[in-house]
């Protein structure tokens, strides 16, 4: 299944189908992209193992993790 996520000012909409033109395109399953949207799964470890593939603009790519801040312990 293909979603767009588009973030932008500080909202995010997610939308089914694919984008015309993304600037990054991610590949992964659901558990994977929920442990890296959680901080749980590092972006460099899941893409040098293949459990992530990235086409587009790699530098967002790399800045998307930063983007959502992971879960609070306390």
């Amino acid at each position: 299944q293909i979603w767009q996520v588009t973030v932008s000012e500080g909202a995010v909409s997610v939308a089914e189908g694919p984008l015309d033109t993304p600037r990054v395109t991610l590949g992964l399953d659901l558990v994977d992209l929920l442990g890296f949207l959680a901080g749980r799964l590092d972006g460099m470890e899941a893409f040098l193992s293949g459990r992530l593939r990235v086409s587009g603009d790699l530098m967002v790519a790399q800045a998307m993790q930063d983007w959502f801040a992971p879960p609070s312990d306390a």
